[in-house]
Order: C-alpha cells, then structure tokens, then sequence
C-alpha cells in the first residue's frame, strides 16, 4: 500500500504569513540519517517566580526541505535568586553543530548559575573559555573528530569548529525587585550574531547582539564558539509587565531594529505570555528569504513571587474542597504523601478565608 500524499497545509496551517511567505507553505518536514533523536521542535513552559516563561527551537524550512536536524538549542537553569536563559545558534558549515549549540547551551546555564551562587557576579571570559573546552571535549568524546595526532592547541580548534561551531547569547536576571520596583538582568553576546530585544507597552526593541554593520542589525560575520571570543555584555531592568526576548538570527533577522513587519506581529502577539502552542505556531512565521532555524525564550514579568506559592503535587491536582482520586492513580508509582495511606482519598483543604 503506498502511503498517502502528505499535505503541506496541515503542517503550516497554524503558522502566520509575514507578508510574502513564498513557497514555504508547500514544504514538507522532512527526515534524514542525521535527524536521528533530534525533534524538529522543542518547547519550553514555566512559571518561575515573578516570571512567565516560554522557549520554542524550530528548524528552519531549508533544513525542513533537506531533511537536515535543527542546529539551534536553548536552555534555562533557575535558583531561588536568578533566572538563566541560553540560546545558541550552530553555524551551518559544520555538519554537528547542532552538538556544539546543545553543548554550549547547558554550560553556560550550569557555570552562569554556579558562579552567582559562589560569588554573586559572572566572569564572562572565562565562562566562554570553559565552554569552549567542553566543546571540544564532547567533540572528543563523540569521536566527531580524531584528535588523536593533534597536541597544538590552534589546530585542535580549528579541527573541531571545521565540524561544529555556535553563537551564544544569555541572560541573567535576578527573581527579586529592587527599590525602584524593577527586575535588572545582565544580557551577554558570548559569541556570534545571536541577540537579545524587550517587548514593552511601545513595542519591540533590540538591546544587545544581532548582525552588526556600523552600529545597524542588517550583516555580519560569526566568530562562534570553540575559540577566542570577547562577549559584550548590557546591563538592563524589566519593568512589570515587560519581557525579555532571547533569539538566534532565524528570528532576529527579521525583528531588524524591531519596527519590521515580524516586529509588529509581535509586540501584539507576545505583548502578554502566548499560550504556548501559539508561541509554537508563531515562531514558525512563514516569511519569504528566512528560511533558517527559529529560537526564541521569552521571560515576561507579570507575577509577584510572594503571591505565589508552590503547591504541593497533590494539591495541585485538585481544587480546595475537592476529593481527589485516589492516591496512588495521583501520584506517580505510589509516591506517598504525610498522613494518607496508598489507596486512600485525598480531601484538598480549602484556603482560610
């Protein structure tokens, strides 16, 4: 039995057209040898204190018509005072880059938010420099590259960036307001042209990174992770109801300054956390000549912490008054919970008036 044509409309249906989609609506997501464990899309959903978060990472229709894997990544790590967000963007003339960007993305989450807690600032060189190394170590681990016969140190970069390379661009911002009632955040461009835009009340603006010729977001080269690299850093403050947007060049390309068409969509469309399907759906914007992977995180500030404690896993399950099932088809594998037996019926205190 021969398999059905797929159409291309159910698979593009939900994504909005930026003015000229050309031919993207007719391409169809495609596999490939080195697809294998690599989804075409990955999305994220928290709530994290006073924060609101979503991430998406999409291939790009080029590597959807190519059956090629998605070579962006990102990543986010939290304690109880910081939020840290990583995005990286692998440079497509190495084949495994979508290693390098994976890689690097963990990293810099783990050593950001392990040198908040040890000495309360960040030195960026050399978490770059220790990203770098875990890259190559990973290269070396993964046999992507023989370096068995190579001790200078130029060549063992050069050897690994020819198969995989990544931009990266991160944030650090802190879970708690300061006097004037805002959140401040340190944003840093480790490497490459990946960047980093605000979504207030008056629309989208860019605050650090993106393709740079004198001083505009149109072009530019990527010096990229393993490496030498000097990160530009910002600091910055969110008011509430502000966000936070970190992105690779499949979206920042097109946000330009942030008065593009993609600009307005969305500071419509993510003026407030998205539902998260949508925020999929949007950041797979059909638009003519950007074809390349998407990744956007978005932090919006729009809870207090205070006003929002952490349920226990039964009580989230029902509401206040309720009888829940029984305890062991609510938690997973008999997990037991202080003064109830397996089996037993859970009643969820209602909150004191």
């Amino acid at each position: 039995m021969s398999e059905p044509e797929a159409s291309p409309d159910s698979f593009t249906a939900g994504f909005p057209r930026v003015g000229d989609p050309g031919s993207q609506a007719s391409i169809l997501p495609a596999l490939g040898p080195s697809t294998i464990g690599i989804p075409d899309s990955l999305v994220d959903v928290a709530t994290c204190g006073p924060f609101e978060i979503r991430g998406c990472s999409s291939r790009g229709m080029s590597h959807r018509y190519a059956g090629t894997p998605r070579q962006d990544a990102f990543a986010l790590a939290t304690d109880d005072d910081w939020v840290v967000v990583a995005v990286c963007d692998g440079v497509s003339s190495g084949r495994q880059s979508h290693v390098a960007a994976d890689t690097a993305a963990r990293s810099i989450c783990k050593l950001v938010l392990d040198a908040l807690a040890r000495d309360g600032v960040v030195d960026w060189t050399a978490v770059s420099n220790r990203v770098s190394r875990r890259i190559v170590e990973e290269a070396r681990y993964r046999q992507i590259v023989d370096l068995a016969d190579v001790s200078d140190s130029v060549e063992v970069l050069r050897a690994v960036r020819d198969r995989m390379s990544t931009t990266a661009v991160a944030a650090a911002i802190s879970r708690h307001t300061h006097n004037d009632d805002v959140l401040s955040g340190e944003l840093v461009v480790i490497a490459g042209d990946s960047g980093a835009f605000t979504i207030s009340a008056t629309g989208v603006a860019p605050l650090i990174g993106g393709k740079d010729n004198e001083g505009s977001f149109t072009s530019g080269s990527v010096r990229p992770l393993p490496g030498s690299v000097t990160p530009q850093t910002r600091s910055f403050t969110l008011g509430r109801g502000e966000a936070v947007l970190l992105v690779t060049d499949g979206i920042g390309d097109p946000l330009g300054a942030g008065d593009s068409t993609l600009g307005r969509m969305i500071a419509d469309a993510w003026r407030t956390p998205p539902p998260i399907g949508r925020f999929l759906d949007e950041v797979n914007f059909l638009q003519r000549s950007y074809d390349d992977d998407r990744t956007a995180v978005g932090l919006w500030w729009v809870h207090d912490a205070a006003d929002r404690p952490v349920p226990t896993h039964a009580e989230a399950l029902c509401e206040p008054g309720e009888v829940g099932p029984p305890i062991a088809d609510s938690v997973a594998d008999h997990v037991p919970v202080e003064g109830h037996e397996p089996g037993e019926a859970l009643v969820v205190p209602a909150a004191p008036s």
